[in-house]
């Protein structure tokens, strides 16, 4: 009895493992990658894992202005942390799994097999390989900044990473030479640099209570931010920058800071000036604008070995669907059965003695 159950637990398992070195399970696998990274490209993804509880939750409630009531479904189907999610991690272990069974039945049966069928074998195992490498490089070493900003003709920074690009001349060029890095346009936001002066002589701008005034400030609103405020101490009044994404343009409101009154506002589709004449001095504000934009600094340094294990497992896959034609070197090797076949044939005939 002991050794039946023992037998057909073999049996099972030999079933499962000639499943998986069927030629179609890397086509199958092919196709819920490439699904896979068709929604990572159309979908925005978080440039955190969802472990990681406070950043996650910050960055999901800016993905509410643009995704709306979609937000909560597609987070909860893990849809936009798809590189950590159960669906990619599921397909990669099938991957792995599948390869180590085409690499079993590859290595029993190489000697017989024929020079082109050993490379319609070997090319999608290969090429999974390839795939699960980089995917394992960008999981241990790769990062993800996000909502960078890049002011015309002014170096890039990432100074998380102390790390300063050359300004990008082409918005749609991944390539910035470094490797592993890679700016993935995310939109357009808006430079606002603003001075101040009464009478002609400048007036010093207070953009927090935490910095320095300054003559002039530089200042960028995007859609996830389209509000920012700065200070006017002198006069004791307080500004509202605010950025109409739909114009685009840019509204600006003047508060005195003591009451919180308004004292005036604007709309500036274009570079132009606010005066406010409340005290003796009129004080004027020098608007100039700015479309700039905005980039995700993404490093993979594994991202080539995904590019190209991807590509090759497409191509292998589609290749191991194709059968050559009949011919005296490959004749032998498609008529007879696999190693997986007779291990499967031999354990079929053990389970039926034994019953």
């Amino acid at each position: 009895m002991q050794r039946s159950m023992t037998t057909q637990r073999q049996y099972a398992l030999g079933r499962i493992w000639a499943w998986l070195s069927e030629d179609r399970r890397f086509l199958e696998i092919f196709t819920a990658l490439a699904i896979l990274q068709l929604l990572i490209l159309l979908l925005p993804q978080a440039p955190v894992s969802p472990a990681d509880d406070l950043i996650y939750t910050r960055w999901l409630a800016e993905q509410r202005l643009s995704l709306g009531h979609w937000t909560n479904l597609l987070a909860t189907l893990q849809l936009l942390s798809l590189r950590s999610s159960l669906w990619m991690r599921g397909t990669l272990a099938l991957l792995a799994l599948v390869s180590a069974a085409h690499g079993d039945a590859l290595g029993k049966a190489w000697a017989e097999m024929a020079s082109r069928v050993r490379v319609r074998r070997f090319l999608p195992l290969a090429s999974g390989v390839l795939f699960l490498l980089g995917w394992g490089m960008h999981t241990l070493w790769g990062w993800t900044e996000p909502n960078l900003t890049a002011w015309s003709a002014s170096p890039l920074e990432i100074p998380q990473r102390e790390i300063t690009l050359s300004p990008p001349h082409n918005a749609f060029a991944l390539w910035h030479g470094v490797y592993g890095l890679y700016l993935i346009p995310e939109g357009r936001g808006m430079g606002v640099e603003v001075a101040a002066e009464a009478e002609g002589a400048p007036l010093e701008l207070l953009p927090s209570h935490r910095e320095d005034p300054q003559q002039q400030l530089s200042l960028v609103l995007t859609t996830a931010a389209p509000d920012a405020y700065f200070a006017l101490p002198e006069a004791e009044y307080v500004f509202r920058l605010s950025y109409l994404v739909e114009s685009p343009a840019l509204q600006v409101q003047a508060y005195r800071s003591a009451s919180g009154e308004l004292l005036t506002e604007a709309i500036l589709g274009d570079d132009g000036t606010l005066s406010i004449d409340d005290k003796e001095d009129e004080v004027q504000l020098r608007f100039r604008i700015f479309d700039i934009p905005q980039f995700d600094a993404v490093y993979n340094p594994g991202a080539p070995f995904e590019v190209v294990g991807l590509g090759l497992l497409g191509i292998g896959s589609l290749l191991q669907q194709l059968r050559p034609l009949p011919t005296r070197e490959n004749t032998s090797e498609e008529s007879e059965p696999s190693p997986e076949e007779n291990e499967a044939e031999r354990t079929t005939e053990e389970v039926t003695a034994d019953t």
